[in-house]
């Protein structure tokens, strides 16, 4: 059976057509469903802060040296600097502002592009030696997933537990709660900020202070006695707890709520006892801005419409165009009628055009016999017949 060409020309198309389409979602999905490399966010927190003045407490100023509800601001950029297949190089890039006095915090992690995951750094690449989720979820997350928050001011990690569903701006969301015991500060960048002695003088001054300075634990520690003990000069330990509230979009994962508290602790050891936990020295308690949350807000629904793109729409749209391909092929199958082809030698013979058959008794050659017609010069040579009779 023959086929018309342009026929066979678009079924050969639309099955190539088709399985683009049926290879699309499961060749193109990986590629855009993990951390792009040209991430580069930027959001903010505010909140407030309670610390210690250092300067208040090295002058005896006791009762002034705790300032509370100091206005507080963190502006934080995370952007993608290099990738290495699955492995992407995150820079986190943190300014904590505390009445108005900035301190710069960065921070380098090694994260699996699709898991979000920190995990060592690649060969010739260096990153904080973290573990856990330190910026966000991955897509879709699992709301049983084994989720840890990533805290580096301690450099540990603490079970994210999920506690819901949410609605924020629209977007839903699933909400998770995460809280730490107290660890060893670790942020070489908060720890150059905090004093790594006590002078004796301020221990005693703390032990009889009247004022509910200290913890009735640590009150009961310092005695008189342990305090005349102590040397002149007291070395200093920090711990700190941190408690990370937060919501990521239930189909791109974005943090589009977060909620973060951290305490850092002084901690002194005591002749022949354990640090014991004095005060706390720094706690901040920071919440997304409207803005910020607005934004990522916005960038998740522009990320999960281009998955719906790739994962849902583009393919059946491909997969639709080439079977439309091979129904048009299908209807064009069949070749065209060919014309009639003249009579052979020895059959009939058509009349020519113009020309009319002869009828019965007409002359050999077609003409009429009737016909008012005659040859040429006939008309003449009557009319001199005619004169001469």
């Amino acid at each position: 059976m023959t086929f018309r060409r342009s026929a066979v020309v678009l079924g050969v198309f639309g099955i190539v057509v088709v399985a683009v389409g049926a290879l699309f979602e499961p060749v193109v999905s990986p590629m855009v469903s993990k951390l792009p490399s040209n991430t580069d966010m930027t959001v903010h927190y505010s909140g407030t802060a309670n610390l210690i003045d250092q300067a208040a407490v090295a002058k005896g100023d006791l009762l002034g040296a705790f300032k509370n509800n100091q206005p507080l601001t963190l502006d934080r950029r995370i952007h993608v600097t290099a990738t290495d297949g699955d492995t992407a190089i995150v820079a986190d890039d943190q300014t904590l502002t505390i009445a108005g006095t900035p301190m710069p915090d960065n921070h380098v992690y090694a994260l699996n592009r699709k898991t979000l995951e920190a995990g060592p750094a690649p060969a010739g690449k260096t990153a904080d030696p973290a573990s856990g989720i330190p910026i966000g979820w991955p897509l879709s997350p699992d709301p049983q997933g084994d989720y840890r928050y990533y805290d580096p001011t301690t450099q540990t990690s603490s079970d994210f537990t999920f506690t819901g569903d949410a609605s924020v701006k629209g977007r839903s969301a699933l909400t998770f709660h995460s809280s730490s015991a107290a660890n060893p500060v670790k942020d070489k960048t908060l720890l150059a900020t905090l004093p790594q002695a006590l002078p004796k003088s301020v221990a005693q001054a703390l032990a009889a202070s009247p004022l509910p300075i200290l913890p009735k634990e640590a009150q009961a520690l310092l005695t008189p006695d342990v305090v005349a003990a102590l040397p002149d000069t007291i070395p200093l330990t920090y711990t700190a707890t941190t408690v990370a509230d937060g919501a990521a979009d239930k189909r791109v994962g974005f943090p589009i709520q977060q909620h973060l508290q951290q305490k850092v602790i002084l901690n002194v050891a005591l002749p022949g006892q354990p640090p014991v936990a004095l005060m706390p020295v720094l706690t901040t308690d920071l919440t997304l801005t409207p803005d910020s949350q607005q934004y990522l807000v916005d960038k998740a629904k522009t990320t999960a419409t281009e998955l719906t793109l790739v994962k849902l729409v583009i393919p059946i749209a491909v997969v639709a165009l080439g079977v439309l391909l091979l129904v048009v092929a299908f209807l064009r199958r069949n070749p065209k009628a060919q014309p009639l082809t003249p009579a052979v030698e020895g059959g009939p013979v058509a009349p020519a055009p113009g020309r009319t058959e002869p009828r019965e008794g007409g002359s050999a050659s077609g003409e009429e016999g009737d016909d008012d017609s005659a040859p040429a010069g006939s008309a003449e040579d009557g009319s001199a017949q005619t004169a001469e009779d």
